[in-house]
């Protein structure tokens, strides 16, 4: 069915690109002992009919639910709702498919892949039928990164081993004949080759700080300590270490860049007496706790 008329007569009524809502930064540490993950709250909206883009530094990118599952994602991390097109945020997407996964097994040990790939399936879904009836729209929701949004789980796996498992959604074409633009899941178990770190959005200051690669990350590693005097090796520095790359990133991306941002949530997943637990180290009044 060729809905391209309606679609066109949407985005003039709608114009593109005001829904959309980017958020840029998402960092990881992954050990045995521990997951750390922390995220800046920057999101930038473009403004409606040429006007200002609207910037907020109140964006949920970080997540934690039960005491056993860690999430942060960034790219579009929620789209308001237009005509035909529900709107989402990541967060709560998450949420709903921890919830699912959870209620089917009565545990997410050995589940967290479900988790992400039925979020996968779930976002995916979402933006397809937005670039069915808003094409604009969806090409808006590209980042820099060439990718619509990103987003890591953390939680543990069938042998009880903290692992990492991200999905990245990606634009392209899987209509019968290529008409509207898609939305197509990837998703793998990931490994954090930079000294135990990940990143997702803009990684390339975390990369560059966390190898110690250039003269201004020497001199960070050889000066920063934490807020409180945490021993380096200890699960409370490594939070601390995760948050500070966080700042750097923000730090550090340059004047022109407007997408990082404000303050930084951060939640760890560790192990206490054989038991996982959550312990959040920062968090915005409006982000839930669980």
């Amino acid at each position: 069915m060729n809905v391209q008329p309606l679609a066109a007569f949407l985005v003039l009524a709608y114009p593109a690109i005001a829904q959309v809502e980017h958020g840029s930064v998402g960092i990881v540490h992954l050990s045995k002992d521990e997951i750390s993950v922390a995220a800046d709250s920057r999101t930038i909206r473009k403004g409606r009919n040429g006007n200002p883009d609207i910037e907020s530094n109140a964006m949920c990118k970080v997540a934690a639910f039960g005491n056993d599952l860690v999430f942060v994602s960034t790219g579009t991390a929620r789209f308001l709702e237009m005509p035909g097109v529900p709107g989402w945020d990541n967060v709560e997407e998450a949420r709903s498919a921890y919830r699912n996964v959870v209620s089917r097994y009565s545990t997410l040990k050995g589940h967290v892949e479900e988790v992400g790939s039925a979020w996968a399936t779930d976002i995916a879904t979402r933006f397809s039928q937005l670039g069915s009836l808003y094409p604009e729209q969806f090409q808006a929701a590209i980042t820099n990164q060439g990718d619509l949004t990103v987003a890591f789980f953390g939680g543990e796996d069938a042998m009880g081993i903290f692992m990492l498992f991200g999905v990245q959604i990606l634009p392209g074409r899987t209509n019968a004949f290529n008409l509207f633009p898609a939305a197509i899941p990837t998703s793998n178990r990931v490994t954090c080759p930079d000294n135990s770190f990940c990143a997702i959005g803009r990684s390339d200051i975390m990369i560059e700080f966390a190898a110690a690669r250039t003269q201004r990350a020497r001199r960070e590693k050889a000066r920063w300590k934490p807020a409180k005097p945490y021993a380096k090796g200890t699960i409370e520095y490594t939070m601390f270490r995760t948050m500070r790359m966080v700042e750097l990133t923000v730090e550090y991306q340059g004047a022109g860049v407007k997408d990082v941002g404000g303050p930084i949530d951060g939640v760890q997943l560790f192990r206490h007496n054989g038991i996982v637990q959550k312990h959040w180290y920062a968090r915005k009044p409006n982000c839930q706790e669980d």
